[in-house]
């Protein structure tokens, strides 16, 4: 994730500075603000409480099933709430309209 998030480099939010210490998870932390990044603080992702594993499994399978998935399966599937799959099934088909002219460029936030 932390090489399609920053493929152009990485530019701190909060001061613009380029200037950053990797650290072992992948996440950056600007020189001058210490403040640190995850790879995975993508929209997508914004507020989403269970992993990184789950999302990518419903991501995938959202992307390249053609027929119709249930919240109600990968609830049961992943161990997750209905509700909290429904909400973020919808965030997801929200994204994926939204990027239809230009797929996988708002991955990065």
């Amino acid at each position: 994730m932390s090489d399609v998030k920053w493929k152009h480099g990485f530019t701190c939010v909060k001061c613009i500075d380029t200037g950053f210490q990797a650290s072992a998870n992948y996440s950056l932390t600007c020189n001058n603000w210490s403040y640190t990044e995850s790879p995975s603080a993508i929209p997508l992702c914004h507020k989403v409480k269970f992993g990184l594993i789950k999302v990518s499994v419903i991501c995938f399978e959202m992307t390249t099933i053609t027929g119709s998935l249930s919240a109600s399966h990968f609830a049961e599937r992943l161990g997750i709430a209905s509700y909290t799959v429904r909400m973020f099934m919808d965030k997801m088909r929200v994204d994926m309209k939204s990027n239809d002219s230009n797929p996988m460029n708002n991955l990065s936030g």
